[in-house]
């Protein structure tokens, strides 16, 4: 399993832990035009919202403004670029919208970052969390606290169907990221 693997799979494990009342869905293919073609690392529903959550296992010292499409990263051993979780994670959380249809209920984007990483993000959107996986937890149960609207049980069941759908076995998502690779050439 890859480093970026074991950190997703960490985010998760910790998600499911904490949030024994949510459902949470890791790899989810979310289709478009009967075509999957965009992956989320992990979704989960609660009563109160939807939260889209990116992983993302950097190291070293990373800067950027939420609206870039790469932030700036510097290591002990190189400097370079590296996608912007944010960015990447607002597309996610918009195609996931789509997908879902009109509803009411709060969809909200978290990007998740290794602890060992340092980000300076100057600006982030009122839907748009960055944190640290060591804060990830405090985070989203504050957000869970601060949340008005409650789902009914109804609609609660028809997001669950429609996200459990979308969840890749490894298989499948092995061919997706292979097909991916052949698109970007």
């Amino acid at each position: 399993m890859a480093k970026g693997e074991k950190f997703e799979r960490s985010v998760y494990n910790r998600l499911v832990y904490n949030f024994g009342d949510a459902c949470v869905f890791h790899n989810c293919l979310v289709p478009k035009n009967s075509k999957a073609d965009t992956e989320i690392d992990i979704v989960m529903l609660t009563h109160r919202a939807i939260y889209v959550i990116e992983c993302k296992n950097y190291s070293g010292e990373l800067s950027g403004i939420d609206t870039d499409l790469y932030w700036k990263q510097q290591t002990e051993k190189h400097k370079g670029v590296v996608k912007s979780p944010v960015f990447q994670n607002r597309k996610h959380r918009e195609r996931l919208k789509k997908f879902l249809g009109r509803t009411s209920v709060p969809v909200i984007s978290v990007s998740v970052l290794a602890d060992k990483c340092c980000f300076d993000c100057v600006e982030r959107s009122f839907d748009d969390y960055i944190v640290y996986r060591k804060d990830m937890v405090a985070l989203l149960k504050r957000v869970e606290m601060e949340g008005s609207s409650i789902m009914t049980s109804k609609l609660f069941g028809r997001i669950g169907k429609l996200l459990a759908e979308c969840e890749a076995d490894a298989e499948e998502l092995r061919a997706f990221k292979e097909k991916m690779k052949r698109i970007a050439g």
